[in-house]
């Protein structure tokens, strides 16, 4: 039987995939865990308690950037959201 390699991609910043032989490529499945003060934040959103776009706005897009900045400094190839 042959030697098999594993080939990882991550994108480079010119847009194209760059390849190694070196490193596994790392994702994430599943829903990370919310911010401080955020585990009934999409309770409230799917019962329509906040409903103002601009205070929806707001309070979603710094905690998902938080969640963004933890996976970035983590290392992790495949960012997403956290099921925000």
């Amino acid at each position: 039987m042959g030697v098999v390699t594993k080939i990882s991609y991550r994108q480079r910043e010119d847009g194209k995939m760059k390849k190694s032989l070196t490193r596994i490529r790392t994702s994430l499945v599943g829903r990370l865990p919310p911010p401080k003060g955020w585990e009934d934040m999409p309770a409230r959103l799917a019962n329509a308690e906040l409903t103002d776009p601009a205070a929806i706005a707001a309070q979603v897009t710094p905690a998902i950037a938080e969640t963004v900045r933890k996976q970035v400094e983590a290392g992790i190839d495949c960012i997403g959201d956290g099921e925000f």
